[in-house]
């Protein structure tokens, strides 16, 4: 390929595709007539228009083309300002740089992720990274500003994991008095806020992940949360209810957009191949809140993820053996 001039798609032959999708009820929830590469099939094609492409009334694309333009021009320009293509005074760097871009797109080398086409280009400081880890401390202040970043993050289209064990359980006291709701009763919460605000306006779940350390009081409780609500939602649909318009009957249930993992150490897989005790402890005074078999606690884990698929396991230390930014500190959680 010469790229001695800004590549324009002269070597593929293009269509418009009638791009129509349908919900469960058989009711268009996105139809348009946009161009395409003829050999784009039909599913790629729904994918890009209804989720990629600009569909505000200022700036409306009818062209994979043009989504693949202002995503290279805008990183190219960005190049140019930062001097990344040092003395190129007639630009023949950076329109080479740009036509490579353009062309590996196309023919499907590689793809951005799904934010750099939501946002780069649209936005004078776009959010282009797909991933956040955010912390959270055992404060109300902590807890309602992860549930700010999480609309934030879910509305650009990116997905966010928190390790929720930095929070008190149900079991401990406040200085107020009584108990502590618990990281469930919050993550219930965060969880609605998800399913409100779709990822980047678009036509998917948000994309957040939740993980609760395996030596944590409420485990019990973490581990059977989504289980329970996965039963109610069986028995709304089997009792044939409707959902409400615009609406999905696991709107109706809690949990629905969160992935959970138990994060697990290699010293509680030791105890369990040698079928020792394990210890959960409270998250202020450190003392053992309750004492299990590990073997118990990995095969409740296992039963309910046959069921429903969550929670899944992430294995601490093997995470950490592996971190590459080891100096900044443990990794304790992990992006959906």
């Amino acid at each position: 390929m010469d790229f001695s001039k800004l590549y324009d798609y002269d070597d593929i032959k293009f269509e418009n595709k009638h791009v129509k999708i349908l919900n469960e009820k058989k009711e268009i929830i996105f139809e348009d007539n946009i161009e395409f590469p003829i050999n784009f099939d039909d599913n790629a094609a729904a994918i890009v228009a209804s989720r990629y492409l600009c569909n505000n009334s200022k700036n409306k694309e009818t062209s994979i083309k043009q989504m693949f333009n202002r995503v290279s021009n805008t990183i190219t320009t960005w190049g140019c300002y930062n001097k990344y293509f040092d003395s190129d005074p007639d630009l023949k760097k950076a329109d080479e740089f740009n036509s490579k871009l353009r062309y590996y797109q196309i023919h499907k080398y590689f793809a951005f992720n799904s934010p750099v086409y939501f946002n780069v280009g649209l936005q004078e400081a776009p959010q282009s990274s797909a991933c956040f880890i955010l912390s959270i401390e055992d404060n109300m202040e902590s807890i309602t500003e992860v549930s700010k970043l999480e609309a934030k993050i879910f509305k650009k289209g990116s997905g966010a994991g928190s390790n929720l064990s930095a929070l008190r359980s149900s079991k401990e006291p406040v200085s107020g008095g009584g108990k502590a709701s618990g990281p469930v009763s919050f993550l219930r919460s965060h969880d609605v806020l998800a399913g409100v605000v779709k990822s980047g306006g678009t036509l998917r779940r948000s994309a957040k992940l939740s993980c609760l350390n395996i030596d944590h009081p409420d485990i019990e409780e973490f581990i059977d949360c989504k289980l329970f609500e996965e039963e109610k939602l069986a028995i709304l649909r089997n009792s044939g209810l409707s959902a409400r318009a615009g609406y999905d009957l696991s709107d109706e249930v809690f949990f629905q957009n969160t992935n959970l993992s138990v994060r697990v150490t290699d010293d509680f897989m030791k105890k369990v191949e040698t079928d020792s005790e394990w210890n959960t402890k409270f998250i202020k005074s450190e003392k053992i809140c309750k004492t299990y078999k590990a073997r118990n606690l990995l095969k409740k884990i296992a039963e309910t993820s046959w069921k429903i698929a969550d929670p899944g396991l992430q294995f601490h230390d093997t995470f950490n053996k592996w971190n590459t930014l080891a100096n900044a500190g443990e990794i304790v959680a992990t992006n959906p």
